[in-house]
């Protein structure tokens, strides 16, 4: 890729409408009207403009609609929950509080994305993250906290690859046949963390993550197996079933994604 690739200001992705306060206003309606998945875009009187590119549901219409910066596509919640608190904030006044409620069986809270991506698309995700003090300990064997997957496309037999905590060997970003190491991941206070990729089934995959907007860890070679990717999701994405009987929580705000024109 031409010049030199620079963080992106994680407060700056999504704009204003992936924010906590947004999504409490969301979660809010959601709940009272029973219609399901709400658009996070139109929830925000500042983003009326941006109303217009949006699609609630189902794979993005165009490649272009392909950055998940200004909406959730869905919201998934199974023996957890996915709300808004007001004590805990990165910036503004409310945080997305995802928890899950230690019952030993399948469950998560998370924000949902449809995306298009291939290979060699130029993608970047992340979102500002608070782990409790804690968190690790409680994590049994397995966690994800941002990850994305073709599921639409595969089911069963699909890829994932993400921001994951597996259990005797601590954080991880996974992707295809990468498994590339992170730097223990910070507990009891926010941070920022982001992912870029050129993605590639190949060796002109090219892989870099960011914490706090400094290079932790980087790959070049094969960072996906099966293309395309049509999900990309944010909050307790996933857990170890049958083995997690502790409970979970986990704060997010300023959560995007972007991929980048060609």
């Amino acid at each position: 890729m031409p010049g030199t690739y620079r963080p992106s200001d994680v407060g700056r992705l999504g704009a204003s409408c992936l924010s906590g306060t947004c999504v409490r206003r969301v979660l809010e309606n959601r709940r009272g009207d029973g219609r399901g998945a709400m658009l996070l875009c139109t929830a925000v009187a500042v983003m009326a403009t941006a109303v217009a590119g949006c699609s609630r549901g189902g794979p993005p219409t165009d490649r272009a609609a392909a950055d998940c910066s200004s909406r959730f596509s869905d919201t998934n919640e199974l023996h957890g929950t996915l709300t808004t608190a007001a004590a805990r904030a990165y910036s503004g006044t409310r945080a997305i509080k995802a928890t899950y409620d230690g019952s030993t069986v399948n469950g998560y809270a998370r924000g949902v994305w449809h995306v298009d991506w291939r290979p060699g698309d130029d993608v970047r995700w992340g979102t500002a993250v608070y782990l409790p003090r804690g968190t690790v300990a409680d994590i049994v064997d397995y966690f994800a906290l941002m990850r994305w997957d073709n599921f639409g496309a595969y089911r069963h037999g699909d890829d994932k690859g993400g921001i994951v905590f597996q259990r005797g060997r601590g954080w991880e970003l996974t992707g295809g046949p990468m498994r590339l190491r992170i730097p223990e991941l910070p507990e009891g206070r926010w941070f920022t963390i982001e992912v870029h990729e050129i993605l590639a089934q190949d060796d002109s995959g090219r892989t870099e993550v960011y914490v706090n907007g400094r290079q932790v860890a980087s790959a070049t070679g094969p960072n996906m197996a099966r293309s395309p990717i049509d999900r990309l999701r944010v909050g307790i994405v996933g857990i170890t079933a049958r083995l997690q009987n502790d409970r979970l929580t986990a704060y997010f705000d300023r959560a995007g994604c972007e991929l980048s024109p060609p």
